[in-house]
Parts: structure tokens; C-alpha cells; sequence
């Protein structure tokens, strides 16, 4: 099985990668991070070279079940799948890990389980269901299910237990049918084109719009672009969210100051997925992303930037009914003063900084619908 979309290729695990794959994963060159995300609270061990090459790496061998992942020819992580039902096979989940940090916040992950999944689907026709099973710590798989427009079906709470803290228990699926429906969606559709290696120098800028909408977190970014797609259905959409950025290693921490902090996040990958999709002209592009214009390296292919302002108690609320839908009184009231202490005086220099350059400010006293029609308005 060898299968590739836009320079990420799965393929069935030979042994000449076994070497290779033990040296990313658990060898002396490895930085492991995977490990902290990788279900840590079985403290599995780190797994010497003849343990590996015996155990898990033999088995990956050939296996249907497993697949290496390659970025432009280099191996760089592996996916799984396993019968939740033993012998029944009628349950089937899957994984998936990265295990060279670099790649990461690169759309890697997406692109790689997009193809297993079709995989999957493919190789097993009679299953109607695929899913994955994480937990709460591991925000970047979640995100992951979301992008591929993925349900979280079951949340067990408090039952994963790591460095003196209980963790949920996350669940993802997806039917058939809607796997089929998610695929032409507009994230999928979006991020299996657009990055596509273009066949010519694309151009810095083209006939198409591009709508950029900033604002906190919680700040109704996503649900404005929503709209706008379902108002403008041939619009593309782009989202800062889908590319990991403010996790890569180079990203500047939680808490430096705004106007140092943004030049620092790397948008190349971004940039140049906006660049190949404004060579396709579209119409409109809609493009989610915190920084507006104040971003060197995406504010020249900016034409409309819109900032999106609640009042901060309703960005609040929106957060913990969001992220905390079944926390207890105790984890609630920490999220609370870690907004009083740290959260909202980051919002404040938010909105001061990227709202300064921002064309149309859209506060909370606008309905949804008169935000949409006062973008189009900028729009005519």
C-alpha cells in the first residue's frame, strides 16, 4: 500500500525502515516530545534498538494495520489501527504519531490520516465507523478530529491520571457516509487542494478577495467565517487553527508581549497555501487568522481585515462552555483566575494591537447577520 497527497505519503512498513524509525522514535537523537502526548500516563517505557526491532517493530512489518508516514521522501511518524473488539472486527480505531517535531504544525497530521482513513474505509468495506480514542492533555489530536470534521462522541471524564492530575477520556468517529459528506467540505477541500505544489511560480497576488478575520480566542472568529462561506458557498476557507503554528518549537511562549510575539510566529506554511489557492481564483477567500494585518508575511495578501469584538466577559463564558463543558466547581474557578491573573490582559494588548489596523470592527451589538452583511458591504 503506498498512498500521497501533497508531499505526505503513507506506505506498508518495510524492514529496511525499522532502523530509521526506532532512531526518530526512541533512539539517542530523538527528542521524544511525542511521548508527553502519546498516552504518558502508561509511563511506557523507552524501547532499546534489539526490544523494538523484536517487539512492535517486527509486528509493524507488512502489517494492513500499520503504515509509515513520509514528508518528501523522509519517514517522520507511523499510523495504527486495532480492532476495539478483539476477534469480532467489527470496532476499528486508529493513530497516529509524528515523531520528528519539525514537521509539526505543517498540516502533516491531517493529510496523513486523511489518507488512512481512506485507507481504512477502502480496505474494510463493511465497517461503517472509524474512530480514535485520546484525552484532554492532548489538545492537538482533538483539533485533529475537528479538522476532519470528525464527532467527539464520548467524553469520560476524570479517568487518565498524570503528573498528580486526572485527564478526560476523549472519543472521535465518524460514519461512512459522512466521511464521504466531510471530504468536500470546506477545510478538506481547502487543504487537499491549495496545497497542492503548484506548476509554475504562483503570482503575490490575484483577482480573488481575501477577507481576513482576527480576534481572540472565543471571539467568534470561526463563526463569522461560517457565515460567510454559507453566504458565499464557492469561498475557500483558510484558519490559522489547522496548521499547529503556535505549537511549533520556534514559537514564542504564552505571555511574551503581543507586539514582539506576532513577527515571531513562522506563517510560511500558511503564506504559501494562501498563495497556490489565490492562483486557482477563487472568488473569495475567507481567512481566519489572529493577526490581521500586524503579520508582515500575510498582511501584503490581505484586502479586507475585519476584527471580530465581543465584550471580554462574553469571550469568557464562551470559553469554559466550550472547553469545560463538564468540569467540576474547582477546575472552573482556576480557569477563572488564570484569566484575572494572565488571560485577560492578553486580550487587552490583543485587541488594542491587531484591532489598530484592522478595516471593520465588529462588536456584539451586530446580530451574525448584520456582520455578514456589513463584510459583504465592504465586499461591493
Amino acid at each position: 500500500m503506498k498512498q500521497s497527497l501533497a508531499g505526505v505519503t503513507i506506505r506498508t512498513l518495510d524492514a529496511a525502515d525499522l532502523q530509521e524509525m526506532w532512531e526518530i522514535s526512541y533512539g539517542p537523537a530523538a527528542d521524544r516530545k511525542w511521548m508527553q502526548y502519546n498516552g504518558p500516563y502508561f509511563n511506557d517505557p523507552i524501547q532499546t534498538w534489539e526490544r523494538y526491532r523484536d517487539g512492535w517493530g517486527a509486528a509493524s512489518v507488512g502489517n494492513p494495520l500499520r503504515a509509515a508516514i513520509e514528508v518528501d521522501g523522509r519517514l517522520v511518524g507511523e499510523l495504527t489501527a486495532y480492532w476495539s473488539d478483539g476477534d469480532l472486527q467489527q470496532w476499528l480505531e486508529m493513530g497516529i504519531v509524528i515523531f520528528r517535531q519539525e514537521v509539526w504544525g505543517q498540516g502533516t497530521g491531517v493529510k496523513a490520516l486523511t489518507l488512512w482513513m481512506d485507507y481504512l474505509f477502502e480496505t474494510f468495506a463493511y465497517l461503517p465507523h472509524l474512530g480514535f480514542t485520546t484525552w484532554s492533555g492532548n489538545s492537538r489530536m482533538q483539533r485533529l478530529g475537528d479538522k476532519l470534521w470528525m464527532e467527539k462522541e464520548g467524553v469520560i471524564r476524570k479517568v487518565r491520571f498524570w503528573q498528580g492530575q486526572y485527564y478526560d477520556s476523549v472519543k472521535y468517529g465518524i460514519l461512512r457516509e459522512e466521511w464521504q459528506e466531510a471530504k468536500a467540505r470546506p477545510v478538506l477541500a481547502v487543504k487537499n487542494s491549495a496545497v497542492q505544489p503548484a506548476e509554475a511560480e504562483p503570482t503575490n497576488k490575484a483577482a480573488a478577495q481575501v477577507v481576513a478575520v482576527a480576534g481572540v480566542t472565543a471571539g467568534g472568529k470561526s463563526t463569522l467565517i461560517a457565515a460567510l462561506k454559507e453566504a458565499h458557498p464557492q469561498a475557500l476557507v483558510l484558519s490559522f487553527d489547522d496548521y499547529d503554528i503556535d505549537q511549533l518549537p520556534d514559537a514564542p511562549p504564552l505571555g511574551t508581549p503581543i507586539k514582539e510575539a506576532v513577527p515571531r510566529y513562522d506563517v510560511s506554511t500558511l503564506k504559501a497555501d494562501l498563495e497556490q489557492a489565490l492562483t486557482e481564483a477563487p472568488a473569495l477567500i475567507l481567512l481566519d487568522f489572529p493577526f490581521g494585518r500586524r503579520h508582515p508575511v500575510i498582511s501584503e495578501l490581505i484586502d479586507l481585515s475585519v476584527y471580530v469584538k465581543p465584550p471580554l466577559d462574553i469571550v469568557l463564558a464562551r470559553r469554559i462552555l466550550r472547553d469545560q463543558p463538564h468540569d467540576d466547581g474547582a477546575a472552573i474557578r482556576a480557569q477563572l483566575e488564570n484569566y484575572l491573573d494572565f488571560a485577560r490582559p492578553l486580550f487587552i494588548a490583543h485587541e488594542s494591537y491587531i484591532s489598530e489596523t484592522a478595516d471593520l470592527i465588529l462588536t456584539d451589538e451586530l446580530t451574525l447577520a448584520e456582520k455578514v452583511a456589513a463584510v459583504n458591504a465592504r465586499l461591493q
